[in-house]
C-alpha cells in the first residue's frame, strides 16, 4: 500500500521526491525567517517561524516515514 503511495507519479516524479521537495522548502522558509531576524528586517513576522517549524517536523516525519515503509514493503 505505502509503495504504490510513494511512488505514484504527480507531474512526472513520484510523490517521495514531492514530499522531500516540499519538506526542504519549508525547512528553507524556517530558516530565512529567523535570518531575517537575525539582521533585523522584520518583513515577514517572527510568528511564522514555529509555525514553519511545526509543518516542516510533520511534512519531513511524512517523508520519511513514507519512504521506509515504502523501502521495506508495506
Amino acid at each position: 500500500m505505502f509503495l504504490t503511495i510513494a511512488y505514484y507519479n504527480v507531474l512526472g516524479l513520484p510523490m517521495i521526491a514531492w514530499g522531500g521537495i516540499v519538506s526542504f522548502l519549508f525547512l528553507f522558509a524556517t530558516v530565512f525567517i529567523a535570518f531575517l531576524h537575525k539582521k533585523g528586517n522584520f518583513t515577514i513576522p517572527y510568528k511564522y517561524h514555529p509555525i514553519f517549524g511545526f509543518i516542516t517536523l510533520i511534512l519531513a516525519t511524512f517523508h520519511g516515514l513514507l519512504g521506509v515503509l515504502a523501502y521495506l514493503g508495506y
